[in-house]
């Protein structure tokens, strides 16, 4: 029988189909007809109830915490690759101001005769080393760091996330109807058990 097994091991799903056959047991008619009264039903019912919302709650926990993480991860992929920006500015800058210095100390030491052959050449050269970590390379091995998802995928993730929230949300709001509505059929079977419930008259003896 369901009643025997681990329920620990089965899914939400699963619980919700055990708890949708008990629930079509829970007859005023059929309980008065059991021995107990349909009180093992109804426990069976009460503790399928318990389980199914301590594992949503758990599952809505999980759905949170991920959310978070990916809410948090943005703004750290985008401060990395900010600084790495920066340091590329940084070289740069670096780059330019060494070159300007050479230059100004190759003009003051040589004579007036080769100043133009050497502006020359420094033009045609451009009067920089090439390096390779500097803006003019493509940084993509630096960003491979970072490892940032892109903005379609962070998307998708939000919107299968929001979705699994309002299907848990849903299946509470169901099951407190069923409990509702499970609340009211007990009392109803109750009334009916016990029709006529009038006081004793007691007539005088003659």
């Amino acid at each position: 029988m369901a009643e025997k097994k681990d329920w620990s091991k089965l899914s939400t799903k699963e619980l919700l189909e055990m708890l949708q056959r008990q629930e079509k047991l829970v007859n005023k008619k059929f309980l008065q007809s059991l021995p107990d009264k349909g009180k093992k039903i109804i426990e069976t019912v009460k503790r399928l109830k318990d389980l199914i919302s301590q594992r949503e709650k758990l599952e809505l926990q999980d759905i949170d915490a991920q959310f978070e993480k990916l809410t948090v991860s943005q703004p750290v992929q985008k401060t990395r690759v900010d600084l790495l920006d920066s340091d590329d500015s940084d070289d740069n800058d670096r780059m330019l101001s060494g070159s300007d210095h050479q230059d100004t100390a190759n003009v003051n030491n040589q004579s007036s005769g080769s100043q133009h052959e050497e502006a020359m050449d420094s033009k045609s050269s451009g009067g920089r080393t090439w390096d390779y970590k500097s803006a003019a390379t493509p940084a993509t091995y630096k960003f491979e760091i970072a490892k940032p998802i892109s903005l379609e995928e962070s998307f998708k993730l939000q919107q299968e996330q929001e979705k699994r929230r309002k299907d848990l949300q849903a299946q509470q709001a169901t099951m407190k109807l069923r409990e509702q509505s499970y609340q009211v059929g007990t009392y109803h079977s109750t009334q009916v058990s016990n029709p006529l419930q009038y006081p004793l008259l007691l007539l005088p003896l003659t």
